[in-house]
This record gives structure tokens, C-alpha cells and sequence, in this order.
């Protein structure tokens, strides 16, 4: 199964850029596809490899040595099938990884598509509903200076009535006044003639600077009037356009709600999935962990007391090698002093002989005799024995002897050359279990599998073996073993 963080990297990505998203899915099935060819090539490999070891056992079987090739056999039958079972559970393993990764991605895939959809129709629904508000603000901002309008128009009609009234009264006042001018014009015509030209200029001035007066007013009424609709208009042009820049921010940040919303929940649901999933692998991996564990110590105190027999032997190997050293030491010893001793009775005896013919060369007579008879001449004319030829019978049984004891004795040192020898062999061989030997480093090893083919090289015979008549057995660590999964 993916992780969390596997998941939300595929959700971004597939909602930044689904093409790329669909290039990589892509790019994961091939290498899907080369993983199952991989894994096919293996197999067809493990079936070639069985089809060569049968061969093998065949041309094996043909030999002479078939107990020795059966064992072997046997063996790399043995890591054969163990290496396929591997690989069938390591497919099998593949496969179930693959069928559930496809799995997880239809359903990661339909379910992302389920939301998408939810959040289209969710996004459709807010679009609508913020275009109705935002249609209902225009309005009401649209009656809103409409109603604006009529009471700035109202004000202004009334303002304009109220002038017209003063100017009418005024009007009225002045007609009034006239027809009082009039009348007392009549009635002092003359007396006030002047004056009245006075007060009517003097009116006429007034009735002007009130009018400019008044059209002054107008024309501040109607340009404020004026300012206050240009300035309404800018207001509202720039509110609509605050309006604009705020509805964008506005879906921006609902759009981030919603699709953090959205994360945050998909992160939620995977992270309870994920965190059942990995507390029931932490279950099985702690009981794969303690079943290895307690396989391992069983292993190690099998491997302890094969250490401490192989210990006691290799003590008792030391031993006899000690005591065998010690007396080959002793017999080498006797060996020279006898070796000697046959050197000084040679030299005695060469001396001797030498003595004995100058003797013998003036005594023919005695020598021919000494021939007829020889039983005789070890006797003088008395009959008593005589002590040069006793000592010189005695010099040459003696001699035999010394002869004999070394030719024992050359048999028993190349006897024990080879008992040494053999007990040397033992003891390499006892050094070569407890660690690897030098012929191991050497040569190839069966069991030890690179891209998934065996070392098919049978290991050779060394001449030590050769000339004991034996073969050597290759010495393989528990620690290998236990990893070829032969000692359980």
C-alpha cells in the first residue's frame, strides 16, 4: 500500500498537471511490465539452471564416483528448490503487490474523481450563489442612488421653488412699493421727486446684487450638485472594481478552503488506514522478528556446543599430536645414536679388517683351511675358542642386527611420516571449520547464488588428498548455512 505522503504527492500532482500525472502512471506500468519480464526471465533462468543440473546428474551418474556426486547432487538439489520456492513466493509476493498497488490506484483514482466532481458541482453552486448576491448588491446599490437621486432632486426642485417664492415676493414687495411711490408720488410728486429717483436706483442696485446673488447660489447648487454626482460615480466605479479584485481573492481563498478541506480530510482517512496497516505489519513483523530471534539463539547454541566438541577435539588432536611429536622425537634420537653408533663400528671394522689381512696374507694355508672348515677356526690347537674371531663373529651379528634395527627403524619413521601427516590434515581441517580455508577463498562456491546462477564448479582434489586417497570436503560456516536456510 502507498503512504500518506505518497498519496498526497499523487493527488498535487494530478491536480497541478494530470497529463504529467498521466506520464508518470505510465512510466510506472512499464516498469511494472519490465519487473514481471525481469521476474519471467528469472524463472525461464531457474528452469534452465534445473534442466543443466539434470544434465549434470546424468553425466554424473555415468561416473564412477556416484555416491560422492549423489551427495553432491543432493545438496544443490537441495539449494535448488529451496532458491525456486524462494522465487515462486518472491513472485507471488510481486504479484500480490502489483494486483493491490492497480487496485489502490483505481479506487485512489474513482475516489478522486468522486471529489472532483464534488467539488465542481460545489464550486458551480457558490459561483451561482455569489453572482445572485453580488446581482442583488448592484441592485440595491442601484435603487440605493436612484432613491439618492429623486431626494437630491427634490431638494433641489424645493430649493428652486423657495427662490422663485422670495423672488415673486420680492417682485410683489417692489409693485407694492411702486404703487406707494406712485401714490405718494401723487401726493408729493414734486417734494420727493428726487428722492424717489434715489430710492429707486438705489432698489434697482439691491434688486441686481440679490440677483447675482441668487444666481450665484444657483450656479454653486448646481456645480456642487454636479461635483457630488462625479464623485459618486468615481466612488462607485472604484467600488465596483475593489468589488472585482475582492471577489477574485475571495474564490481564491474558498478555492484553498476547499481543496486544504478536502486534503486534510483524504490525509485524515489514509493516515487511520495507514496506521491500522502498519500496527498489523508491526504485529507481524515483531512476530517474524521474535520467531528469527529465537531461531537465531537456538542457532547460536547449537553453533556453541559444535564450537566446544570441535574445541575438545581439536585439545585431544593437540594431545596426540604432542605425544606422537614427542615420540618421533625420542625414536629420531635412538635413530641417530644408533646411526652412530653403525658409523664407529664401520670405522672399528674397516680398522680391523685392515689388521686382519696383513695378518692373514702370510697364513694362506690357515685361510684355506679356515674355508674347508669353518666351523673350526674360531679354535686354536688347544680347542679353545679363539677371541679375535669371537669378537669379529660377534662384530658381524652385531652389525646384522644394528642393519635390521634401521631398517625397522626407516620403516617406522616413514610410518609415522604418514601418521603425522595425516594428523596434520585433521587439524587443518579441524582449523578450517572454525574459520574459512584458503582452497574455499579460492574456489567458486556452490551455494553462493549472483544473478540468480550457481557456481557449478565442483571443488577439486588437492594432491595431499590425492596422495591419501580421499577427497576433501568443502568446510562451509554455520552463519552460511543458516543463511541457505539448510539448518533449521
Amino acid at each position: 500500500p502507498l503512504t500518506v505522503s505518497q498519496l498526497t504527492f499523487h493527488i498535487t500532482e494530478w491536480n497541478t498537471s494530470p497529463a504529467h500525472y498521466l506520464e508518470n502512471r505510465i512510466m510506472v506500468e512499464q516498469e511494472q511490465d519490465r519487473t514481471t519480464n525481469e521476474i519471467n526471465n528469472e524463472l525461464e533462468l531457474s528452469l534452465k539452471n534445473r534442466t543443466e543440473f539434470e544434465q549434470i546428474q546424468q553425466e554424473l551418474r555415468s561416473k564412477k564416483q556416484e555416491i560422492d556426486v549423489e551427495k553432491e547432487w543432493e545438496i544443490i538439489k537441495e539449494d535448488a528448490t529451496n532458491k525456486l520456492s524462494r522465487y515462486d513466493v518472491a513472485i507471488r509476493h510481486l504479484q500480490n503487490e502489483l494486483d493491490t498497488v492497480a487496485s489502490q490506484h483505481d479506487s485512489a483514482v474513482a475516489a478522486h474523481s468522486t471529489k472532483v466532481d464534488e467539488l465542481v458541482d460545489l464550486y458551480d453552486g457558490h459561483l451561482m450563489g455569489m453572482e445572485r448576491r453580488f446581482l442583488a448588491d448592484i441592485d440595491r446599490m442601484k435603487h440605493q442612488f436612484e432613491e439618492q437621486k429623486t431626494n437630491m432632486d427634490e431638494k433641489h426642485s424645493t430649493s428652486v421653488k423657495a427662490l422663485n417664492v422670495e423672488i415673486d415676493a420680492i417682485r410683489a414687495a417692489e409693485l407694492q412699493d411702486i404703487e406707494n411711490a406712485l401714490l405718494e408720488h401723487d401726493q408729493v410728486r414734486q417734494e420727493v421727486l428726487n428722492k424717489a429717483m434715489e430710492d429707486s436706483n438705489s432698489l434697482r442696485v439691491r434688486m441686481e446684487s440679490r440677483k447675482e446673488e441668487l444666481l450665484e447660489l444657483v450656479d454653486a447648487c448646481n456645480s456642487k450638485h454636479s461635483q457630488l454626482t462625479d464623485q459618486k460615480q468615481e466612488d462607485f466605479k472604484k467600488l465596483c472594481i475593489k468589488d472585482a479584485g475582492n471577489r477574485k481573492q475571495i474564490e481564491a481563498k474558498l478555492k484553498r478552503i476547499d481543496h486544504v478541506q478536502n486534503a486534510i480530510s483524504l490525509i485524515k482517512s489514509k493516515i487511520n488506514q495507514e496506521r491500522m496497516n502498519f500496527h498489523d505489519r508491526n504485529a507481524k513483523v515483531n512476530a517474524e522478528k521474535k520467531k528469527y530471534a529465537e531461531g537465531y539463539q537456538e542457532l547460536k547454541k547449537k553453533m556453541i556446543q559444535i564450537r566446544e566438541i570441535q574445541k575438545r577435539k581439536l585439545a585431544d588432536l593437540t594431545k596426540a599430536a604432542n605425544q606422537g611429536k614427542r615420540e618421533l622425537e625420542e625414536r629420531r634420537q635412538n635413530a641417530s645414536r644408533i646411526l652412530k653408533l653403525h658409523d664407529h663400528c664401520k670405522n672399528l671394522e674397516m680398522e680391523q679388517g685392515l689388521s686382519l689381512s696383513a695378518n692373514l696374507g702370510s697364513n694362506c694355508a690357515v685361510h684355506k683351511k679356515n674355508a674347508e672348515f669353518p666351523q673350526t677356526d674360531a679354535l686354536n690347537p688347544n680347542g679353545a675358542s679363539d677371541d679375535k674371531a669371537c669378537s669379529l663373529d660377534n662384530f658381524w651379528r652385531r652389525y646384522n642386527t644394528v642393519i635390521k634395527q634401521t631398517e625397522e627403524l626407516e620403516l617406522e619413521e616413514r610410518r609415522m611420516k604418514c601418521i603425522c601427516q595425516d594428523l596434520q590434515g585433521r587439524l587443518k581441517m579441524y582449523n578450517d571449520a572454525l574459520t574459512i580455508n584458503d582452497e574455499m577463498i579460492k574456489n567458486t562456491n556452490t551455494l553462493l547464488v549472483i544473478n540468480g546462477r550457481v557456481g557449478k564448479k565442483l571443488p577439486q582434489k588437492s594432491p595431499a588428498d590425492v596422495h591419501v586417497g580421499r577427497r576433501r570436503l568443502t568446510v562451509v560456516e554455520a552463519g552460511h548455512l543458516f543463511a541457505t536456510s539448510r539448518v533449521r
